[in-house]
């Protein structure tokens, strides 16, 4: 049974659009419905919503070797949710209840659990945002980093101080991918890079293809090189550099 809805971060929403028209925030949310329903978006469906090429609602979606278009952020949320839903299946079932005669109350079961969860992250403990933050980007650079690294969760730390959010990490996250896999620059999808005190310049650049064109390509690996990035690295609370212990 196809799952008839995801959470929405009313907050993160508000600031991710508000340089968007009204129209635009209106495509906006016609396409993530549409990509909610079908796990996916084409090209023609882009089109066809936006009446035409739409930078910047356009700039929301990425789109991967298969053509296909996605909300990363509703992607991971929805496979969060489908996770969850699954598990639950399993433990009833591991118990001998029947996994389709509660369906309807562990759905309404699971958002009210999942709305707490996040709450409880954004609120009271940083443990579940070192969780999810730390995941999201092994998801997406094919990482394994461990939440449960100190150093790791210094940078994140650091950062939430700073007032950032989830959704500031996940475009971040989003947008050196974009930029940065399958190129020399992948070794720098990590914690001490992408959640230095370069995030906001990260946050706040425009969305780049991996395919650049070559002459910022060696602008960027030699400001990496020539700040002799693998051998310092910031302490994220004192922003200032220390040389790694061996």
């Amino acid at each position: 049974m196809k799952d008839p809805a995801f959470l929405f971060y009313s907050s993160d929403f508000l600031t991710g659009t508000m340089t968007m028209s009204n129209e635009q925030v209106g495509k906006y949310i016609r396409l993530l419905c549409l990509q909610h329903q079908k796990g996916f978006l084409t090209k023609k469906d882009m089109l066809f919503i936006c009446s035409g090429d739409d930078e910047e609602v356009f700039s929301k979606f990425a789109t991967f070797d298969d053509g296909k278009y996605y909300n990363i952020r509703l992607k991971y949320e929805a496979e969060k949710r489908d996770k969850y839903t699954e598990s639950r299946r399993l433990n009833r079932i591991s118990k001998g209840k029947s996994g389709n005669h509660m369906s309807e109350h562990m759905n309404n079961h699971m958002s009210e659990h999942m709305e707490n969860e996040n709450i409880n992250d954004n609120i009271i403990d940083f443990k579940g945002l070192y969780k999810s933050i730390t995941e999201y980007l092994n998801s997406k650079a094919g990482t394994a980093f461990r939440f449960s690294s100190q150093k790791t969760r210094d940078f994140i730390k650091a950062r939430l101080n700073e007032k950032y959010t989830e959704q500031d990490f996940f475009t971040v996250i989003d947008k050196k991918c974009l930029e940065w896999l399958n190129t020399d620059m992948a070794k720098y999808l990590r914690p001490e890079t992408l959640f230095s005190n370069k995030f906001e310049g990260y946050l706040n650049q425009k969305i780049i293809s991996a395919k650049k064109n070559t002459k910022e390509k060696q602008f960027e690996e030699r400001e990496y090189k020539d700040s002799d990035i693998e051998d310092l690295y910031f302490d994220p609370l004192k922003e200032k550099q220390l040389e790694k212990k061996p």
